[in-house]
């Protein structure tokens, strides 16, 4: 790299390289290929900070990147394995290489000067330098990257167009902006939702996509909630993790207003709950609960997997919602979040979890309309998540809140959701609703 301050003819620097490099059989047997474990080795010894080079590059970022299949680099492991067994790399203080990867024909680049450098001419003498990390070659590396981080947006702009590289333009928006602008910035740029159709019925959609008891689905969710559960991420929605929880405030609020009418005790039953999803993000209030009976209501096969991996005293799995009354005294929540859509015959549904008669009925991460909107397309997952696809019908607003009214429930909020947006090519938005029981019994 083209760095400025004057660097001995050759230096050292812990971990590995990947461009113009080399090593011994003898060394390469130390390559670890699971990300994971090298990132929980990184974060279990207090080493992120250092691995990241103070700040100064987010290598810890690939590796997660990589741990998540957004990348396949087998570059920022061999970093990772080198710099945890406290190997060093011998440097030459002027390249022996040019970079011509950058030029816009590359896979993983786009186009960019800021690797371009001089080749050196003339020979390297090996031999002197103490074998050891240089600290004042290290600190002109951080600098080279903490400079180049000035023409970021330049980059950005110039790679937009490149809808790969989208995730990457959203991580620099929320390093550098308040979280407020970050929040909308992330409302206006989509995750690549997609939809087929309208199709004449649900048969018909669901004949032409992978429909949504695909086992892909199944293994993605499994694996992000075990991440979740090592600590790697804090939370995970529909696989994708997060290293910051976004809080739905009003289900939040809601969930721990139910517990409060019980006496800190709460038993909810989650429609369509995955793996617990909702369960591991609300965790952090749910853990002072007096008795916390949450109960998710899944496909059998997510019911199968969730009582052999991740059921606990709190956190239980059912295949109907009728197995869950049998085994709650009675029920203060149901929540159904981004379920309703995805069903064939939603009220269907309502209607049996209204004859539970719970006292809040939360709903969220819905999709609506108006009542000429009720047409069934196919949702396209985007292939970052899981590649998948599965019908999908916005549900009526009108015919949504007339149905609670008639069952003897009343609007109490209405609230925009975490994914709150217009979804202009089936005309419809994402929506969420609290409905009270109007009487106790």
């Amino acid at each position: 790299m083209p760095i400025k301050e004057h660097l001995p003819e050759v230096f050292f620097s812990r971990g590995a390289d990947c461009w113009g490099w080399g090593t011994w059989k003898s060394e390469w047997v130390r390559f670890n290929h699971d990300g994971l474990d090298l990132l929980d080795r990184l974060r279990k010894q207090d080493l992120l900070k250092a691995f990241d080079l103070d700040g100064a590059f987010p290598y810890s970022d690939m590796l997660r990147e990589q741990i998540e299949g957004k990348n396949d680099s087998w570059a920022i492991r061999w970093h990772a394995s080198a710099f945890l067994d406290n190997k060093l790399t011998l440097h030459p203080g002027k390249s022996l290489v040019s970079h011509i990867g950058n030029d816009g024909s590359g896979t993983h680049a786009g186009v960019s000067d800021i690797y371009d450098t001089n080749v050196a001419t003339d020979q390297i003498i090996i031999g002197g330098p103490e074998v050891c990390e240089t600290m004042a070659t290290r600190q002109a590396i951080k600098a080279f990257y903490f400079s180049n981080r000035k023409t970021i947006r330049k980059r950005i702009l110039l790679k937009i167009k490149n809808s790969s590289l989208i995730a990457n333009v959203v991580k620099t928006f929320k390093r550098v902006l308040p979280s407020p602008i970050y929040n909308l910035l992330r409302n206006k740029i989509k995750k690549g939702l997609s939809f087929q159709g309208p199709f004449a019925t649900w048969e018909d959609a669901l004949k032409k996509s992978s429909g949504y008891d695909s086992e892909i689905i199944l293994n993605h969710v499994a694996a992000a909630t075990e991440k979740v559960i090592s600590g790697v991420w804090v939370c995970e929605r529909d696989s994708v993790g997060f290293n910051e929880i976004q809080y739905s405030w009003p289900v939040s609020s809601n969930i721990l207003r139910a517990a409060l009418k019980n006496d800190g005790r709460l038993n909810l039953i989650d429609f369509g709950g995955a793996l617990g999803s909702s369960f591991f993000q609300n965790q952090e209030f749910l853990s002072d609960l007096k008795e916390l009976n949450w109960c998710v209501v899944e496909q059998p096969s997510f019911v199968s997997k969730g009582k052999q991996q991740f059921q606990t005293s709190d956190l239980h799995f059912f295949s109907t919602i009728g197995e869950c009354q049998k085994f709650l005294e009675h029920v203060d929540l149901i929540l159904l979040s981004s379920v309703l859509q995805y069903l064939e015959n939603p009220f269907d549904i309502l209607d049996q979890v209204i004859s539970v008669r719970p006292q809040t009925i939360l709903i969220d991460l819905t999709i609506v309309c108006d009542d000429e909107g009720e047409r069934v397309y196919i949702q396209n997952v985007p292939e970052q998540i899981y590649k998948t696809s599965y019908p999908v019908r916005p549900i009526s607003e009108s015919k949504l809140i007339e149905y609670f009214g008639l069952n003897g429930y009343s609007m109490r909020h209405r609230f925009n959701t975490l994914d709150f947006a217009a979804l202009g090519s089936i005309n419809s938005k994402f929506l969420g609703y609290t409905f009270e029981r109007e009487t106790y019994e």
